[in-house]
């Protein structure tokens, strides 16, 4: 299932005039922090939408370079 995802969403991409990433963290149950990673994107019949493109766990330190080297 997971696979058919990211192979529509990879398909979605080719379509793309303009897109946005949004980031958000949030820390679980084991104070492990998720970083969310979101695409913003607009096609070329100007249609926007929002999907999730991952979800990455950060352990230790959560500095702006962490953050670069998972997206």
């Amino acid at each position: 299932m997971v696979d058919n995802v990211y192979a529509q969403l990879q398909e979605k991409v080719k379509e793309l005039e303009f897109f946005a990433l949004a980031l958000h963290e949030s820390n679980d149950v084991q104070d492990t922090t998720q970083l969310q990673i979101f695409l913003r994107r607009l096609s070329s019949n100007i249609e926007l939408s929002e999907e999730l493109a991952a979800l990455q766990s950060l352990k230790g330190t959560t500095t702006g370079e962490d953050i670069f080297g998972k997206v």
